[in-house]
């Protein structure tokens, strides 16, 4: 049961990592311990090696492309995975990645997840929404061919804004409306939630806001008479 075996290790590595200052150096759970577990797997499941060590590959990158190396995996697969999976590790956080020529290779070869980040991690906050809503718009659009899950939604839009209130109010409310409709719930708790003025969040909501939506929160944020 080296699947189970492995979903509980890692669970106790990331428990491990929330607890680090908590913790009993002696008990503690390491990722290099997920590496250990799957060196013997190489020979019989290359795919569960390939599945657990990418969720490692960011903690210990080294060990984990020297299990994939060492341990007779097909190369194509290995290959796909770190394209689908190591980009957005790199990308994420400080880098020194070059943003026109890495832009050009993501797009290219339709890594969008990898190329969100990249915009995210250089504050090209509005590059990474203008792509985020033609995502999720094509999502929409494939629904029916591609089934009933969606790889890009709304919310994901939502969740990207939430920390940009703070310091982009105008292009948080441009793109809260883009979602308006399709998750009004969610963005209208964003709204309240930002921190965002008032006087302009009535106006973005008197512009786009269907009669219905007007209605029913524009009270949130209308004073109330004495």
């Amino acid at each position: 049961m080296h699947r189970e075996a492995l979903m509980l290790l890692h669970r106790l590595v990331e428990e491990s990592k929330s607890n680090e200052s908590k913790a009993d150096p002696t008990q503690k759970f390491k990722p290099e311990m997920v590496i250990e577990y799957l060196k013997p797997l190489c020979g019989t499941d290359p795919m569960l090696v390939l599945e657990f060590g990418m969720l490692v590959l960011g903690s210990c990158p080294a060990q984990t492309i020297e299990l994939f190396r060492s341990g007779n995996l097909p190369e194509d697969l290995v290959c796909y995975h770190l394209e689908q999976h190591a980009s957005v590790e790199l990308l994420k956080g400080l880098n020194y990645c070059d943003v026109k020529i890495c832009e050009e290779i993501l797009q290219n070869s339709s890594h969008y997840t990898a190329l969100l980040e990249l915009y995210r991690s250089n504050s090209m906050h509005r590059e990474a929404l203008k792509l985020l809503h033609h995502l999720v718009e094509e999502s929409k659009s494939n629904e029916i061919k591609a089934g009933p899950t969606q790889k890009f939604k709304p919310e994901m839009i939502i969740e990207y804004l939430k920390p940009l209130c703070a310091t982009d109010p105008m292009l948080v409310l441009e793109f809260a409306m883009l979602v308006l409709e399709s998750c009004p719930t969610q963005t209208i708790e964003l709204l309240g939630s930002g921190n965002l003025p008032k006087d302009l969040v009535l106006y973005f909501l008197e512009q786009h806001a269907s009669k219905t939506l007007k209605k029913e929160h524009a009270r949130r944020w209308t004073p109330a008479t004495p």
